[in-house]
This record gives structure tokens, C-alpha cells and sequence, in this order.
């Protein structure tokens, strides 16, 4: 059973302790625009895409129910950006704006596979 619940509220990611009702806000350069509870209780964000301006944007984060970020994952290749990610079973799969797909190791943030599909 979780013991953290995950949301956004206005750009920011909510962190809920379940069992003390403890809340924290983290608030990240930019706003987060998805959030996905994952396996021993952390979640990843997805920062807004299009809320940078650099060429290069590591926007998928791997963060602890803490608030602290373990990592930032990494994307295929430079110049792009993280649009996109989901849940396929045990894996995680993100989209990037390239047009590339990619399965995240969620241990370390490093690519397992990539494929393109644009």
C-alpha cells in the first residue's frame, strides 16, 4: 500500500504523507505538468515542455517522497526534449519532441531501449 499521495496544484508538485497528513510543496524553475506514482513510494514529473527555452531540456525527474530528486533522465540525444511518459506494466516509457520513444531504467534515469516512432 502507498504511503504518499501525489498531485499538482497551480505548477507544483503536492507530496501527502498518508499515514501523519503531512503535506509539502516543491516547486521546481518550472512548472510540472504531469506527475506518475511509481514503485517504493516516489513519483516521476515531467516539467512543462515548453517552458524553456534551451535547446537541450532534461525535464523527466525521478523524485523521493521527500521532495529531493534522485535524477533527471536522459534523453537520446541533444536538442530535445521529454514531451510525454507513461506506465506500460513495469516499465516506464516517455516520448520525446524528436519523435523518439524511450524505456527509462527507473533505478539509475539511464535509457534502456529507444526506438523511433515520428
Amino acid at each position: 500500500m502507498n504511503k504518499t499521495e501525489y498531485s499538482i496544484e497551480k505548477g507544483q508538485l503536492i507530496i501527502l504523507e498518508l499515514l501523519t497528513g503531512r503535506t509539502m510543496r516543491c516547486d521546481f524553475d518550472v512548472a510540472v505538468s504531469e506527475v506518475l506514482p511509481i514503485p517504493e513510494d516516489d513519483c516521476l514529473v515531467l516539467l512543462d515542455p515548453d517552458a524553456m527555452k534551451k535547446l537541450t531540456f532534461e525535464n523527466l525527474l525521478k523524485v523521493r517522497r521527500d521532495g529531493s530528486v534522485e535524477w533527471k533522465a536522459a534523453l537520446p540525444q541533444s536538442h530535445d526534449t521529454f514531451v510525454s511518459m507513461e506506465a506500460c506494466g513495469d516499465r516506464i516509457e516517455a516520448n520525446t519532441w524528436s519523435g523518439y520513444r524511450v524505456e527509462i531504467d527507473l533505478s539509475s534515469g539511464q535509457i534502456k531501449s529507444v526506438r523511433f516512432v515520428k
